[in-house]
């Protein structure tokens, strides 16, 4: 799986990321988008092939056929893909169209291979060393739309299509609906492979004793006022969140898996016994304005995971909260943060890292939750504690304070700070 990263700047907080596009040859800049000087035309569409005539621009026929490929390609993604998402992941989008683009050679007649159902070149002209190619591309959207949206959507890997599939043609299969929401849900959410994280502007406190005593909010989380190596901190927040693509997929998921639902009452959470029995698995979602629970029937005995208080079981098991802390319940399982910092040369400088119930003690660096969560407290997903038991929770967002306490030597060499949420070797 992948690790979740983020790169902070102690010098430049602001970094600013230019777009490059890439194009065949520097001499056709005006010739290569299709809606700047071209008019492609769609012939004809039925539910999942697309047919387009569209004409190509290149100095070889090879790269005319290319860029007549490419245009068409350009003209069926717009069907499928929204203006927004065309904008911001315009790089993306249009390397995707260009590695597909580039399979396509002169010689082509009769094209078949994965998006593209049919090539034809139907005219070939050459005008002051510019070879011109009209072609007929024949697109299988369904095939092209999973392609293209791996570079769309690359902060989000979960299939959603696929699963839609597996969902509509074995809603009943208990072993699948358990294997579904076991490998595409409880797994990424456990291991913060779907979360995001925003960094917020790093705060300097020259005298943090005065300043810490002064501020009752300080002292209330850290139990007093800390222990650092000197009266200098400086300090951020960083908002944890599960990715939106990822959340509104497990939504879906739960919508369709279902046996019931409830809504979260006023002072919190339905008792445990109406939730379902005792192999019944009560999931929340926890949002500020919408909380449900879903009950999925009859599947908690085949998520396949150890169900002993143990490092490699998970929270989901259990309802009591004061043993699963005590335990620290599935805590290999767990994604847990990790913050770097690095010196110009990207190389390491210090580490400091959290299994996902605790971070150790340090007086260079504390990471400290700041809102309501769930146990463990540096996962989006696990128990919500209602007094009486455990709901496996899922909250879409969560808020941590940094701070950092080093000599001015040491401060002079930092460059980056890197946040990454990964699993730990050894506990």
């Amino acid at each position: 799986m992948r690790a979740l990263l983020k790169f902070v700047s102690i010098n430049t907080l602001l970094c600013i990321f230019g777009l490059n596009v890439p194009i065949y040859s520097s001499g056709l800049n005006n010739l290569i988008f299709p809606n700047n000087n071209l008019t492609d035309k769609l012939i004809a569409s039925n539910t999942n092939v697309k047919t387009v005539i569209t004409k190509g621009f290149g100095s070889t026929v090879d790269e005319a056929s290319q860029n007549a490929l490419k245009n068409a390609l350009i003209q069926v993604v717009g069907s499928f893909i929204d203006s927004e998402t065309l904008f911001t992941k315009e790089k993306e989008i249009n390397n995707g169209i260009i590695e597909l683009s580039k399979t396509i050679k002169k010689d082509t007649q009769d094209y078949s291979r994965g998006s593209v159902k049919y090539f034809e070149i139907l005219k070939t002209e050459e005008r002051d060393g510019i070879f011109i190619v009209e072609a007929k591309v024949e697109v299988i959207e369904e095939e092209f739309s999973k392609f293209i949206k791996k570079f769309a959507f690359a902060e989000s890997s979960f299939p959603g299509a696929e699963i839609s599939t597996v969902i509509e043609t074995n809603l009943n299969n208990k072993k699948s609906k358990a294997e579904l929401i076991a490998n595409k849900i409880i797994q990424p959410l456990t291991e913060g492979t779907v979360y995001d994280m925003k960094i917020g502007d790093w705060q300097f406190i020259n005298d943090w004793s005065s300043f810490c005593y002064q501020n009752f909010y300080y002292q209330n989380l850290l139990g007093g006022c800390g222990t650092f190596e000197n009266n200098n901190v400086i300090l951020a927040t960083v908002e944890v969140s599960i990715n939106e693509n990822f959340l509104k997929n497990a939504e879906n998921i739960f919508e369709k898996t279902k046996s019931s639902t409830f809504s979260l009452n006023n002072s919190g959470f339905h008792a445990i016994s109406a939730l379902g029995k005792n192999n019944d698995l009560p999931i929340a979602i926890n949002n500020q304005t919408s909380s449900k629970i879903y009950v999925i029937k009859d599947i908690k005995n085949k998520i396949g995971i150890n169900k002993a208080y143990s490092a490699n079981s998970h929270p989901l098991f259990f309802g009591d909260a004061r043993q699963i802390e005590r335990y620290k319940v599935g805590v290999l399982r767990y994604g847990a943060p990790t913050i770097s910092l690095l010196n110009t040369n990207k190389k390491l400088l210090f580490r400091y890292s959290c299994n996902v119930y605790e971070c150790p003690y340090s007086q260079n660096v504390k990471f400290i939750p700041i809102s309501n969560g769930v146990i463990p407290q540096f996962s989006l997903f696990g128990c919500g504690d209602i007094g009486s038991g455990c709901v496996p929770t899922v909250i879409p967002k969560a808020k941590y304070l940094v701070m950092l306490n080093f000599s001015t030597e040491s401060l002079k060499k930092i460059k980056d700070i890197k946040v990454e949420y990964q699993k730990p070797t050894n506990y």
